[in-house]
């Protein structure tokens, strides 16, 4: 049986349970916290790849898709200013929990890692 979410979703689940609306960092900041997460639940978060130079095609990925979907917006290309919508992580919260419940400690967990770049 294949896992009914992605690293999509786990993202997602993880920025709106971060408590946070606002964040800042740079696209390597963005890259460290992100990778160490996925080597620490690669069951969670297999699908993000990471150059030698740390550039992940599927976090710039994760970025456009949640742009296009109105769930973050950019203050600059660079992503050093992120804001997510309060009504989209109401929604994602209850939309993507059901599928996830199985994993709640480990996006707890990545969600207080990617609240380490709240911008303040």
């Amino acid at each position: 049986m294949t896992n009914q979410y992605s690293y999509l979703d786990v993202l997602a689940l993880a920025l709106a349970n971060s408590g946070v609306l606002a964040f800042t960092g740079d696209s390597k900041q963005w890259s460290a916290v992100v990778r160490e997460m996925r080597d620490k639940y690669p069951e969670l978060l297999s699908g993000i790849w990471f150059s030698e130079r740390d550039y992940s095609e599927q976090l710039e990925d994760f970025f456009r898709v949640m742009a296009r979907a109105g769930v973050l917006s950019f203050a600059n290309p660079r992503y050093e200013r992120i804001d997510m919508a309060p009504d989209a992580a109401a929604h994602i919260r209850t939309s993507a929990v059901q599928a996830l419940k199985e994993h709640t400690d480990a996006i707890r967990d990545i969600a207080d890692s990617l609240a380490t770049l709240e911008h303040k």
